[in-house]
């Protein structure tokens, strides 16, 4: 049974970017075998309050969210308890 695991990201724009996001999901796939990686890729956004609507919206969510912010801006959602961190997960498999 293949799996597959989904990951909004950044829209990176350029085709160095998308070519990036091709090679990451070509290694991520040879080290999960039997694992399919599909990235979403469009503007996740704090300040507009997108990301807050589409954690809130009860629509199935993507496995992991790539949020290029600090913590002064993802913290509030993390204490709401919409949004965790990998580090435990990280650490356990670094």
């Amino acid at each position: 049974m293949v799996e597959e695991v989904t990951v909004m990201t950044f829209d990176p724009s350029t085709d160095e970017g998308f070519a990036l996001l091709d090679t990451q999901k070509e290694l991520f796939e040879e080290m999960f075998s039997g694992t399919t990686l599909k990235f979403i890729t469009g503007t996740i956004s704090i300040e507009d309050g997108s990301l807050t609507t589409m954690l809130n919206s009860g629509e199935k969510l993507p496995d992991v969210i790539n949020i290029n912010a600090g913590y002064s801006r993802v913290g509030a959602l993390a204490e709401a308890g919409l949004i965790q961190t990998l580090d435990d997960l990280y650490e356990a498999n670094a």
